[in-house]
């Protein structure tokens, strides 16, 4: 009655939460949290379980803390042209990848409500953002030399201290004004390239 759904949804919601870590005694808010965003993100209880269990695991987050990813998650589709639907079928690819380098679940759904604001496709921006992160990331990579050139650092030392992924690109946007080089010149991936231009430039 509270929730507006049939008590098999809310059963099979319940064990994929449990089977996904949530804790029994906190798995009725949980689900509770989960219907909201199913809601608001025009999708299933079920789509809505698994995009939360899937940023709470990987981020090393309690249960209580669903409210605040599914915000975020709602935040990215009132910002970008994309759904809480169609993020949750791609964005789990990416959040590992960022929480490797220490790049915040906030910061990852800004990159992806530009980048799908720009006209790419969801699917699609999973590809240049996780390709981005992982040139930003790689040792050895050209951007990775500069940034360790610039600051002394690499991307997840930065990231740690603090820096956002737009602050780590003006970094070499920077050092593109000095040497003269073009952005898209760093980048040897070209989706990584893409992801990269678009955010640089807002």
């Amino acid at each position: 009655n509270q929730t507006g759904r049939s008590v098999t949804d809310l059963s099979q919601a319940l064990y994929q939460a449990i089977s996904a870590g949530i804790k029994t005694q906190d798995s009725l808010q949980f689900v509770t949290d989960a219907g909201k965003l199913a809601k608001g993100g025009f999708t299933d209880l079920t789509t809505a379980t698994d995009v939360l269990t899937t940023a709470l695991n990987a981020y090393h987050m309690k249960a209580s803390s669903a409210a605040h990813v599914s915000d975020v998650l709602i935040g990215i589709q009132n910002n970008g042209k994309t759904t809480v639907n169609e993020l949750s079928g791609s964005i789990g690819k990416a959040i590992p990848t960022a929480q490797a380098y220490n790049v915040s679940l906030e910061d990852l759904g800004t990159a992806y409500a530009v980048v799908t604001r720009n006209g790419v496709k969801t699917r699609v921006a999973t590809t240049y953002i996780n390709g981005m992160l992982n040139e930003l990331g790689k040792s050895g990579s050209k951007v990775s030399a500069i940034l360790k050139q610039k600051t002394g650092m690499s991307f997840d030392e930065l990231t740690k201290k603090g820096y956002s992924t737009r602050d780590v690109l003006g970094v070499l946007q920077k050092y593109c004004k000095d040497t003269g080089t073009k952005f898209t010149d760093l980048w040897s991936n070209t989706s990584a390239g893409k992801a990269a231009l678009i955010l640089a430039g807002k």
